[in-house]
């Protein structure tokens, strides 16, 4: 178990390369949460930051190992970028009180932090892999 868990980024990584490569191509994705993408600038910002971002993210925590990053390091990253995520959307929802606010931002933040949990979990096991140098590459 311990073995999955120090490569648990990957899983991540791999999540998220394909929510960003399906908000790339299709940004009218977001309609869903009532964004309106009705100018090409929007699309393109959404294509941009969220599809880009996610697949940055993803691209990192997949292949980091490759690059200098400790299994540790990827799966605190992992565990960073879920688990504020998440905390953002509790909050937000909160923020929002005021407004008839449904269960998808509930359970989409419960999803977060769980698997920001896991990674948490996932950066505190003993790390035997050590980054690749460049000589070695």
């Amino acid at each position: 178990m311990t073995v999955y868990l120090r490569h648990y980024h990957v899983l991540l990584g791999l999540l998220l390369i394909g929510l960003g490569i399906w908000t790339f191509i299709n940004p009218e994705i977001l309609r869903y949460y009532g964004v309106d993408l009705v100018d090409p600038e929007a699309r393109i910002a959404v294509r941009a930051i969220i599809g880009g971002g996610e697949v940055g993210l993803g691209l990192l925590l997949t292949v980091g190992t490759v690059v200098a990053f400790t299994n540790k390091a990827l799966n605190s990253v992992a565990a960073t970028v879920f688990l504020s995520v998440g905390l953002a959307r509790v909050f937000a929802v909160l923020i929002e009180q005021g407004s008839a606010v449904g269960w998808q931002p509930w359970r989409e933040s419960s999803i977060e932090l769980l698997l920001g949990t896991i990674a948490l979990f996932a950066a505190q096991r003993p790390d035997t892999s050590k980054p690749r140098t460049a000589d070695e590459s």
